[in-house]
């Protein structure tokens, strides 16, 4: 039987005012540590007995394990002098972006072999949860907040799909991130890393590449997180990937089935397929999605013709 470990972080990128951090992240985090599955969470240590006591008080224990890690304590922390000069020449910066949470970002591949490593729920299977994720409501939506996300969390938890299943909310090609100074003149959004599943054998194979190719991009001067290095690993290494058809609010409801945004979907989505030349892909995932959807609320089959018509 298929089963899941989630996998998350809680770190204090901003070494700022304390009382701030506390609140904020502890308040943000609340959902998600409610989730009745198998958990590691790579905490900071003046939260490991807050966040701990959260998941005991739950009834957790037998299925939680808080392991106490600061941001210094990741590799890529190594290049917080090489990333500190990047983002400095950067001019589009949100105000929350500094050092320590690129290093964050780009070091969930780390913080997942490390669970992995250790597997001590003894599962086949493993899942990323951003530790917020559960109080977010991109573009509105709520479909992080809906009660009903729990259920579908629990879905998923026991018939994780193979692969690195990966929300494609866009398509890019070789010609436009081969280009490093354009690709990286500002923020692209192609694929989310915010919540994921992944099986043993693929983590193994897929993260090292991550690693080594994000670590070959700082050292040529280009850092924006771990999500857009993945056009790079999903390219070389199609097979790995199980990808998802959706946005930022749909990586959840769009698991088995395309519930949410469908216009998206069968709209920009396939566009930009189209435009790229990846009309198979599009149709594979779609072919995918048919096999596994039993609400079938998408019209794939309206999509499969259009994606095939002459403009």
């Amino acid at each position: 039987m298929n089963t899941t470990t989630f996998v998350t972080c809680l770190f204090d990128c901003y070494e700022g005012d304390q009382n701030w951090f506390f609140n904020y992240y502890l308040s943000g985090c609340l959902r998600t540590l409610c989730i009745d599955e198998p958990f590691i969470i790579f905490c900071d240590p003046k939260l490991v007995s807050k966040v701990l006591g959260i998941r005991l008080a739950l009834g957790y224990k037998e299925i939680t394990k808080v392991i106490p890690m600061s941001v210094g304590d990741l590799s890529l922390s190594k290049y917080k002098l090489n990333i500190e000069l990047i983002l400095a020449k950067l001019q589009n910066l949100t105000p929350r972006e500094n050092a320590n949470l690129e290093i964050v970002w780009c070091s969930r591949p780390e913080l997942m072999l490390t669970a992995i490593k250790q597997n001590p729920f003894n599962t086949t299977h493993f899942g990323w949860i951003d530790i917020n994720l559960l109080s977010k409501h991109p573009s509105n939506s709520l479909n992080y907040i809906h009660p009903d996300v729990f259920g579908r969390i629990k879905k998923i938890a026991a018939n994780p799909l193979d692969g690195m299943t990966l929300m494609s909310i866009g398509c890019t090609n070789k010609d436009l991130y081969n280009d490093l100074s354009l690709y990286y003149s500002r923020p692209r959004y192609f694929f989310s890393a915010g919540f994921y599943t992944v099986d043993i054998t693929t983590a193994f194979f897929i993260f090292p590449k991550i690693q080594e190719k994000t670590e070959d991009l700082i050292l040529k001067g280009f850092i924006r997180g771990d999500e857009m290095v993945l056009p790079w690993i999903v390219d070389a290494h199609e097979d790995k990937f199980t990808l998802l058809l959706g946005d930022y609010q749909d990586l959840i409801n769009n698991y088995f089935s395309i519930d949410t945004n469908g216009p998206t979907v069968g709209g920009r989505i396939l566009r930009e397929y189209k435009a790229a030349g990846k009309q198979e892909l599009y149709k594979k995932v779609l072919r995918r999605y048919l096999k596994t959807d039993t609400s079938k609320t998408f019209d794939y089959n309206d999509a499969l013709t259009r994606i095939d018509a002459t403009d």
